[in-house]
């Protein structure tokens, strides 16, 4: 039943006063009215940074997926530098929000011989020497820099490529690199440049080694703290 209220209210000059009726109209349970809100409200990304693929967002955790097209880039071994035909990789950041500002706290890397289109995709492990077979990387002592997303996102595939890569990390190379000389990555560098030299897209033809579907990265991130 509707009940109604009486509410004297004085303008801020304290000149006039007007007498309000308020009324009543319905009375619902909250948590059905947050549900309604919920579905009724509008849900907006923020500026996602360039090549994201994926974004989630689970209670203090932003992820990140963001994808480069294949292409030629320069990598360092040891201070040789090398040249070298990458498929389509993928930076999975994770960013801890507090008080308004985010911090990345972990990242993995994958790649995939075509443009992730779906979370149900296959990955595959990276096979650079600074890369865990589980997608994590080692950045060493290289720094990433920026304070949006969209400069840390940049900064950290432009840090992970440019940095001087070791063999600290025991990597699956690709079985067209590898040979016999999977644990000598100075011969394989070596017959990669020259692959890529002659075919720039080469690294699209490789078979890399299984890492996870694209959903199960993204929910370990969505759990990460």
């Amino acid at each position: 039943m509707a009940f109604k209220e009486l509410e004297l209210l004085l303008t801020p000059d304290g000149k006039f006063a007007t007498l309000v009726r308020r009324e009543a109209i319905k009375t619902v349970d909250v948590n059905d009215l947050a549900r309604a809100l919920s579905q009724s409200a509008p849900h907006r990304t923020p500026i996602l940074p360039p090549g994201c693929k994926v974004y989630s967002h689970s209670g203090s955790m932003h992820v990140y997926a963001v994808e480069r097209p294949p292409s030629i880039v320069p990598l360092r071994y040891w201070g040789t530098d090398y040249r070298i035909s990458l498929p389509f990789i993928q930076a999975w950041l994770g960013f801890y929000e507090r008080g308004g500002s985010k911090t990345l706290i972990t990242y993995y890397m994958s790649c995939t011989t075509t443009p992730l289109r779906d979370t149900t995709d296959t990955l595959y492990c990276v096979p650079l020497p600074n890369t865990y077979n589980n997608g994590a990387v080692c950045m060493g002592s290289a720094k990433v820099e920026g304070t949006t997303v969209w400069e840390i996102s940049q900064s950290f595939l432009d840090k992970y490529l440019g940095m001087n890569h070791n063999d600290d990390l025991h990597t699956a190379v690709p079985t067209e690199l590898a040979g016999n000389d999977s644990n000598n990555w100075g011969k394989v560098l070596t017959k990669w440049a020259d692959l890529s030299s002659k075919n720039p897209l080469v690294g699209l033809t490789f078979k890399y080694s299984y890492l996870a579907t694209a959903d199960s990265l993204l929910t370990m991130l969505e759990r990460s703290k």
